[in-house]
């Protein structure tokens, strides 16, 4: 069995712990399941719950604010710890079934909900790794799905969903049937529930059945020479173009044969030209005579005759062939070649013998001397014609193993047939081969299809080649975070090796932990703290036992301030270049418009589009729907804007600066744009410039889906192949774009353009589980683009630019200014929408990220990191793609499963190494906790950088490592004055030693200075490392005589506005 799991995370919910009258905005929803009675009370939004083991649950409290003062802490409480436990943020985590009550108190008033646990989703298994089908197959997928007491899972009763990656390569069907479509790759996703397993289906071409050679047999003189001509087909009869054949003899001393099937005869004897093509092979018996003049007498004519004129499919008759001379004698002792016009009807051997296969005429000819003869032979179809096929094979066999199919043929009313002809052929005969008897054999490991076709009825079986599962020689574990309070959990990972080190998929994992009084570890690795100590956490494979520290905290209990150090003389910048900031900006004043013209519901808003002037301001009513891809089109060389409005005022707008919510949107009566299907509602021609749309709804209709850009500035395709088509000037203000919760949209904001703003917008639910989708992307436009106050969500990327070959050469996404946005996705899409990173860049230039908010980044697609900055052409056409110049400063980076990425080249074409990144005061908090899980790395540098800068940055906490270090040296690479904690193995790279080894491998004549490593073992860091026990609250002055650490002041104030309510 092969056990999958990509993100072993639990779905998140959202449950809500509301107060009564808490809000002075009568407009909010208060959500109550009953009236506390004084002010102080809380009520739990629900009464009862039911929960998955091994599921996580977030509850949240919103506490009666008191005038001057703090909001009070919540305490959590359950009755049952071992069924589940509830950690002192409010994270419910299941352990068992049964039930339990969980408790909230706060001000000495308090509220209980009970909670049932059931049986979770433990394990989705495939048969292998890898399934084998063919072109136009449809075979289901061999799976068991097994919940965490280890009983079959009756999906009737769970969400399920089949999703391919490729729909192109292989479609999927709810009923797990994969069907291919084209030639190449996919992986198959199932999810139950809030689990996700995948399994990779490969597509071939259809592999061959039967193979048939025209003549089937020679009679030559010695001198001659004849073509051969091989014709190969599928399982139902079908000829199959394009394949390769072999050639070969069996006596090269009579008669040989080229790559293209001519036979040469060499001397007098006898020869077998064999034909192959992938496995199936025919023999062509040929005989050469002298081709002296022995014979005086030549053949002058032959006459075939048939034993029976007409077959059913499935009998045999003989072909006889006489020969005569000129003068009519008959010529005996003399070699006879033999042919079938079409072997799928009728195949004839050396000897004559014909053999019907299947309905249809037929010529058989026979040769000799140059002359031929032919016969008509009628084949029909028998009486009783086969209506079904059942084909019976194991599931599995180990690799060596043979196994017989059985086939068992019936008519249309169940009566079984004997004696009819059977073709059996193989998805990949690497995987398992089938034999024209029928006969399997397990050759590699992986799936195949085995399919048994009759009378053009088929059915196949996937057979699982199981190759021997290596012993298992050790067990490597890493641990989302090593540290962690009191009441919190985190996620164990166990990845059982053989030998060689090479990880074995599908070995069951024990858990264990000791002492128990620290901490306790679920069936699935999650560890959960009770006191103050230190905990081993084991795990056991086969006989093999691997552990991991965790240590626990008290977080009231402060630890002893470190001494204070006075600090270097260095710069910020120390030995690296600091990036570019961005040369250019887009200005963004709201245009004074030339002319205002109404557009009312129910008009034609293309029309109105088209018939608009430079300077014209289009106010569309309030309320109206305008449904259609309406296209903004280029109006010449003017530079006065054309402005796409609502029609109501900026009071009811919010003036500018102001940011669109949902329920702003919806007070304001927004005009809304809709597409209908997966076009963008609104974009732009080549060229086009001067637009600003403001003080609108734009989204799409019910029957929209995997849109591909609800709003697009610019065109990402091969259209816009030079800058001068490129559209300019645009700007998206105030405004919502949105998907909907359940509707796949694959880009909310496509930005392919120059000079484009989006500002004080609203950009939701732009997610898909069919490709990558994202808030706003861009590729294809030059820029400048400024990105500010903005509310962006995206499931693989909330922002990301590259990821496509740009059209234009040598054009990179430049001069970006990100600034003040809250850059997010809600966690309720944990295990619903695909997710990878939140930031990305894989071709962009200059680049400022300012003062924004950017969270909730979980393993799914990718393994929870951030921020993920590289370089990468993405399909081979882009060389000059380059991540350069890049500044990320006052952000908060928080609730992610790993913390920032730099990678020199993310890919396998050529690219500009990744260079000149700064990121400097900035704080990365909560990083690999339950649900944002992940392996808790706060900063991971992939080799070839040059000039990377990261200083002054402040880390709550680490998993795996502090800083992860791959792929080859870096260059001119300063890390100082960070806080930063250890984790279970601090600063290390790829076959270093941690600390001082790791970093002069991997930053030779860098700076690693200054830092604070929480945790960690200073003898293995340079001198002015400092190792505090916990986060210093007083940690000292930096390389650069700054204090260690992010600038919290200027961080807050940049941040202040990041986030809106919506």
């Amino acid at each position: 069995m092969r056990r999958h799991s990509w993100s072993g995370a639990a779905v998140l919910a959202a449950l809500s712990l509301v107060a009564v009258g808490c809000s002075s905005d009568s407009s909010a929803p208060v959500e109550s399941a009953h009236e506390p009675t004084g002010s102080a009370q809380i009520a739990l939004s629900r009464k009862f719950d039911t929960l998955s083991v091994d599921q996580s649950v977030q509850l949240t409290a919103i506490v009666p604010p008191a005038p001057g003062a703090a909001a009070p802490p919540v305490s959590w409480a359950s009755s049952d710890t071992s069924v589940a436990i509830v950690g002192k943020t409010g994270v419910l985590f299941a352990r068992k079934p049964g039930r339990t009550t969980i408790s909230a108190t706060m001000r000495g008033n308090s509220d209980a909900m009970v909670v049932s646990v059931k049986p979770g989703i433990r394990d989705i298994d495939f048969e292998s790794d890898s399934l084998a089908i063919s072109l136009t197959q449809s075979v289901k997928i061999p799976f068991h799905v097994t919940d965490t007491d280890g009983n079959p899972v009756d999906l009737s009763k769970h969400t399920v969903e089949w999703i391919s990656t490729a729909p192109n390569v292989a479609g999927m069907t709810a009923d797990a049937t994969v069907t291919g479509r084209a030639i190449g790759r996919t992986d198959i996703l199932l999810r139950v529930d809030s689990k996700v397993a995948a399994t990779g289906v490969r597509v071939y071409s259809k592999p061959v059945a039967s193979l048939f050679v025209s003549p089937s047999s020679l009679a030559l003189s010695n001198g001659q020479s004849a073509t051969l001509v091989a014709t190969t087909y599928d399982v139902n009869g079908d000829p199959i173009t394009g394949r390769n054949v072999g050639w070969g003899t069996s006596n090269s001393k009579v008669a040989t044969v080229n790559d293209a099937g001519v036979v040469t005869t060499i001397a007098q004897g006898t020869a077998e030209i064999t034909a192959n093509a992938e496995g199936r092979k025919s023999v062509v018996p040929v005989t050469v005579t002298s081709g002296s003049s022995n014979n005086a007498t030549s053949v002058a004519s032959v006459v075939v005759a048939l034993n029976a004129p007409s077959l059913v499919a499935g009998q045999s008759t003989q072909a006889t062939a006489t020969l005569k001379d000129a003068n009519g004698n008959v010529l005996t002792d003399r070699s006879v070649g033999w042919s079938s016009s079409d072997v799928t009807v009728a195949s004839v051997s050396a000897t004559g013998l014909v053999t019907a296969l299947k309905a249809g005429t037929v010529t058989v000819t026979a040769s000799a001397d140059g002359k031929s003869g032919n016969a008509s032979l009628v084949v029909s179809a028998p009486s009783v014609s086969v209506a079904s096929i059942d084909l019976t094979l194991p599931s599995s066999l180990n690799v060596g193993q043979t196994a017989q199919a059985a086939v068992t043929l019936k008519d249309a009313q169940g009566n079984v047939l004997t004696g009819r002809t059977i073709t059996y052929v193989s998805s990949n005969s690497n995987i398992a081969s089938v034999s024209t008897t029928g006969l399997v054999s397990a050759i590699n490991g992986g799936s195949a299809t085995i399919t048994a076709s009759a009378e053009s009825h088929s059915a196949s079986v996937v057979v699982t080649s199981v190759a021997p599962k290596p012993a298992v020689q050790s067990i490597t574990l890493t641990i989302n975070a090593s540290t962690i309070d009191i009441g919190e959990l985190t996620q164990v990972n166990a990845v059982a090796k053989d030998a060689n080190g090479t990880p074995i998929s599908g070995v069951p994992i024990t858990w264990s932990a000791s002492p128990t009084a620290v901490a306790t570890v679920s069936s699935s690795g999650m560890a959960t703290a009770h006191s103050v100590g230190t905990a081993q956490i084991y795990a056991k494979a086969d006989a093999v036992t691997s552990n991991i520290a965790l240590n626990v905290i008290d977080p009231n209990v402060t630890s002893p301030t470190s001494p204070t150090s006075p600090g270097g003389t260095g710069t910020l910048a120390a030995v690296a270049t600091m990036a570019e900031l961005p040369r250019a900006s887009v200005g963004t004043a709201y245009p004074t418009p030339a002319r205002q013209v109404r557009v009312p519901a129910g008009s034609n808003l293309q029309s109105a589009i088209d018939a608009a002037q430079p300077g014209d301001e289009l106010l569309l009513a309030p309320g109206a729907t305008f449904t259609g891809n309406f296209i903004l089109p280029n109006k010449g060389s003017s530079t006065a804007w054309i402005t796409i409005r609502t029609d109501v005022s900026d009071a009811t707008l919010g003036a500018p600066g102001t940011r669109m919510t949902p329920s702003r949107a919806a007070s304001a009566n927004l005009a809304r744009i809709l597409t209908p299907n997966n076009e963008g509602a609104i974009a732009t021609a080549l060229l086009s410039h001067h637009y600003r749309l403001t003080g609108l709804e734009i989204a799409g209709t019910s029957s929209a889906t995997e849109v591909s850009g609800i709003v697009r500035f610019g065109d990402g395709s091969s259209a816009q192949n030079s800058l001068t088509l490129v559209a300019h000037d645009l700007v998206l203000d105030r405004s919502f774009v949105h998907g909907q919760a359940t509707q796949s949209i694959r880009r909310c904001v496509s930005l392919q353009s120059a000079a484009s703003a989006i500002i004080d917008s609203w950009i939701s639910d732009c997610h898909s589980n069919n490709g990558d989708s994202q808030g706003i992307v861009g590729w294809n436009g030059p820029g400048p683009y400024l990105i500010k106050n903005n509310h962006i969500e995206g499931g693989h990327q909330g922002l990301f630019f590259g990821g496509a070959d740009p059209s234009i050469t040598n054009l990179s996404p430049s001069d970006i200014t990100v600034i003040g946005n809250h850059i997010t996705r809600p966690v309720t899409w944990n295990g619903v929408w695909q997710t990878k990173t939140i930031i990305e860049t894989k071709n962009a230039r200059r680049m400022l990220l300012e003062g924004n908010v950017i969270e909730n980044v979980w393993a799914s697609a990718q393994n929870g990191f951030g921020v993920l900055l590289k370089s990468e052409n993405q399909d081979g056409a882009a060389p000059w793609t380059q991540s350069t110049d890049i500044t990320v400063r006052y952000n908060k980076i928080r609730n992610v499963g790993s913390g920032i990425n730099i990678a020199a080249n993310g890919g396998y074409n050529p690219a500009v190494p990744a260079a000149r990144i700064s990121i400097y005061d900035n704080t990365i908090d909560n990083l690999g906790r339950a649900p944002y899980i992940g392996d808790g790395i706060p900063l991971q540098i992939l080799g070839g950088t040059y000039d990377i800068l990261v200083a002054h940055n402040s880390w709550s906490n680490a998993g795996n490592q502090a800083i992860s270090f791959d792929n080859g040296v870096t260059t001119r690479t300063a890390i100082h004055s960070n806080i930063i904690p250890s984790g279970a193995y601090g600063v290390k790279g790829t076959n270093q030693g941690t600390g001082m080894t790791t970093i002069n491998y991997y930053m030779p004549n860098g700076v690693f200075s200054y830092d604070a490593i929480v945790g960690g073992d200073c003898g293995a860091y340079p001198a002015t490392t400092s190792c505090p026990s916990t986060i210093p609250a007083s940690p000292g002055n930096g390389y650069d005589a700054r204090p260690v650490g992010a600038d919290m002041a200027r961080i807050n104030t940049a941040t202040s506005t990041a986030i809106v309510n919506p």
